[in-house]
């Protein structure tokens, strides 16, 4: 967990990032969006802050349209997910929404890791509204998703990644499925590496933050504890900038959403 000097000037850099009209921007215009607004918001419940700003509430709920549905479902994650962290929800209901999307669930002509990760958002938002996924829906995603595991226990197609098997796990998990019935944590431990801490594809290197917080929450997930926790940490806090700030590796440019990641790796490791 970041504390001291650390936590002090990553609040500052999160803070600085906010609009005066609502909402959050990391490149620091009056640009405000849902994903850094979202990710800022998440960032600052982990540090055990709390935003009282009814101009980002009414950002937030304005990414909603009149009739309660939504542009595409990673408006919709960012909008409803962020205002709950306000304590708050949408002026309308959005389950109808919810429901429709999993109506239509499509994975054609899509990357399996794209695919996966808007089902990871949708299946969270279900669980969170408490709404019902039909049994025939049900049975079909999970189909999907078992249909993307390969011989190493790992998910995700033409190579399997710990990246799109974060993704997978998630989902299966609120789906139902036994994790225990899976090989996941043959291949997580697979990708663990002395030097990294957790790499997205066995023994091929270089990794990046988002790697790392796949692997510590998969392993969270199951109950595991990583082999080699100390080099995560190493590689989250090498990943700060001077400005407070997190990047996807050491010495790249920071954003909201890579210091969210590297903030939730810490609380992770630290449970």
């Amino acid at each position: 967990m970041l504390t001291g000097d650390a936590r002090a000037r990553t609040l500052d850099y999160i803070l600085k990032r906010q609009c005066r009209m609502g909402g959050f921007c990391f490149y620091r215009l009056e640009e405000p969006n849902g994903s850094d607004t979202y990710f800022a918001l998440a960032s600052l419940n982990l540090l055990g802050e709390t935003l009282h700003d009814p101009a980002t509430s009414h950002f937030l709920k304005a990414i909603q349209t009149d009739d309660g549905s939504y542009h595409n479902l990673y408006h919709a994650y960012y909008a409803i997910r962020g205002l709950k962290l306000m304590g708050t929800r949408p002026d309308r209901d959005p389950r109808p929404y919810l429901k429709s999307q999993l109506e239509k669930f499509t994975v054609k002509n899509a990357a399996s890791e794209t695919v996966l990760k808007r089902l990871d958002y949708l299946t969270e938002l279900c669980v969170e509204l408490q709404v019902e996924i039909p049994p025939p829906e049900r049975k079909r995603i999970t189909a999907f998703v078992l249909s993307l595991e390969g011989k190493n226990g790992g998910f995700g197609t033409p190579v399997p990644t710990l990246l799109t098997s974060a993704y997978a796990v998630n989902s299966l998990n609120r789906l139902g499925v036994s994790l225990a019935s899976l090989s996941i944590s043959t291949f997580l431990k697979a990708c663990e590496n002395p030097v990294h801490g957790f790499l997205n594809v066995p023994d091929m290197a270089p990794s990046f933050l988002e790697h790392i917080h796949a692997g510590v929450s998969i392993a969270r997930l199951l109950g595991y504890p990583p082999r080699f926790s100390q080099a995560c940490l190493q590689f989250v806090t090498r990943c700060q900038d001077p400005n407070g700030g997190f990047a996807r590796t050491s010495h790249g440019l920071p954003s909201l959403s890579d210091t969210y990641l590297a903030i939730h790796t810490l609380h992770l490791l630290d449970r």
